[in-house]
């Protein structure tokens, strides 16, 4: 963080920061397969539900859109 924190200009600030912190959660998920078709689900679902779903619920609705994927899922994995 201190070796790529200087690297990134000042102009970009929390703008940049904050997603970059997220990414960072996300890399340790993209081991497992179940957990990269969560993660894509839930990104399609917040992206096309970002101009269609009212009252901005769109990051609600894409959550529990990745938990329900997350549950099927790992049901169907079980089965196997």
């Amino acid at each position: 963080g201190i070796i790529l924190g200087a690297a990134i200009p000042e102009e970009f600030g929390l703008s940049f920061a904050i997603p970059l912190t997220f990414l960072a959660l996300l890399v340790n998920d993209l081991r497992k397969l179940v957990n990269v078709i969560v993660i894509i689900i839930s990104g399609f679902v917040a992206t096309f539900g970002y101009s269609i779903v009212p009252y901005k619920a769109y990051v609600i609705v894409a959550a529990l859109a990745g938990l329900f994927t997350a549950i099927i899922l790992t049901k169907i994995i079980r089965k196997s």
